[in-house]
């Protein structure tokens, strides 16, 4: 058989169908190993799809995320700033009662 065409994906998985076909070119007839191959096109080309569609959700699902994380780190500046704001005005508070008036 020739060396396939197409990018190899997965190494194991093309040894095994190159095999494959390699045996059924000796036992069917050339229609029925032309249809095979067909098959495995069909095959490859729908599992390369699926790759790609589980590529992109996950790169939507990363976006997703870390525009959240994003958020939660602004909100936990924005309290911490707050926060720290308070304890200066208290401080203030307290240091302007405690002057001799």
């Amino acid at each position: 058989l020739q060396e396939p065409k197409h990018p190899v994906m997965k190494p194991r998985m093309e040894a095994v169908m190159v095999r494959y076909l390699a045996a059924r070119c000796l036992t069917d007839q050339p229609g029925t190993v032309a249809g095979y191959k067909q098959d495995l096109q069909r095959f490859r080309l729908s599992q390369r799809e699926q790759r790609k569609d589980f590529i992109k959700q996950l790169r939507e699902d990363n976006k997703t995320a870390l525009a959240g994380l994003r958020a939660r780190q602004m909100e936990e500046q924005q309290r911490a700033s707050h926060h720290r704001e308070d304890r200066a005005q208290r401080e203030k508070a307290g240091r302007l009662q405690h002057q001799p008036g």
